[in-house]
């Protein structure tokens, strides 16, 4: 008796260990509003052209200071991430939206007064209360279409607590029309 009474708290205290350091490697709350609906955004491109995806706002929900560790595409079909980045926003001024990289000054669609104080994504500390508009730079490999099922946003607090995020917005470039595609994808 004694020895079942042993094992079965041996196996409690492993099941807790092992609970305790799931927890630690993420976390299913989402202290980010990514402020967003599952959809695809889609582009026109070619192979070996890099476009700008600038319509996910960003706004922090927690009461701790976050830090970025990692933005990774989600499952890429000859898409690649050139880069990920964030800028505040005037009350007035929309998302950065969608073009070519490196994007230019129109008139008809100006940058945001902050474009040129924009910060890297990865390692940028994000205090509770803060709302940014993450833009992602993706580059197409592909001679037709090249796509990710998202992009994966890891941080952690400043307890040490890890979060991993997805986007629910899948990503597209294609010589194609945008149209083929969100078809295409409608029926899978």
């Amino acid at each position: 008796m004694k020895n079942k009474i042993i094992s079965f708290t041996l196996f409690m205290f492993l099941i807790l260990l092992l609970m305790g350091a799931c927890s630690t490697i993420g976390s299913n709350e989402n202290i980010l509003d990514l402020g967003q609906t599952p959809g695809i955004d889609c582009i026109p491109g070619e192979k070996g052209d890099s476009r700008m995806f600038g319509d996910t706002f960003l706004r922090h929900l927690g009461d701790k200071e976050i830090r970025i560790t990692e933005v990774s595409l989600i499952k890429p079909d000859n898409l690649a991430l050139a880069e990920a980045f964030m800028l505040k926003l005037e009350p007035n001024e929309a998302l950065v939206g969608f073009g070519d990289w490196p994007p230019n000054n129109e008139d008809s669609f100006p940058l945001p007064k902050e474009w040129e104080n924009r910060i890297q994504a990865k390692g940028a500390k994000i205090q509770p209360g803060e709302e940014w508009n993450l833009v992602f730079v993706l580059t197409s490999n592909a001679s037709v279409t090249s796509s990710s099922k998202g992009i994966k946003i890891v941080y952690k607090d400043s307890d040490g607590k890890k979060y991993v995020q997805e986007t629910l917005i899948q990503y597209a470039i294609t010589s194609r029309t945008c149209s083929e595609v969100l078809e295409e994808n409608s029926m899978n």
